[in-house]
């Protein structure tokens, strides 16, 4: 269900590669097993799951920190 109490529905799953914007430049980061609904109007990251990749999430100042379990 999205935040705004619709439900959407998924088309498919798999995984995908984005550009995370990485200071002035971007880093190429793999999402597996991420869920397709051809509603959503952006790329959604669920901390929850990247908790679960062993990934550390921080949030300072409106910026945040996405580093991999190898640091």
């Amino acid at each position: 269900m999205a935040a705004d109490g619709h439900t959407l529905k998924a088309v498919g799953v798999g995984d995908i590669q984005i550009d995370l914007p990485n200071g002035n430049g971007k880093t190429k980061v793999l999402l597996k097993d991420a869920i397709y609904a051809l509603d959503m109007a952006f790329t959604l990251l669920s901390i929850s799951r990247l908790d679960h990749a062993n990934c550390t999430v921080t949030f300072c100042k409106g910026i945040f920190t996405i580093r991999g379990p190898d640091g």
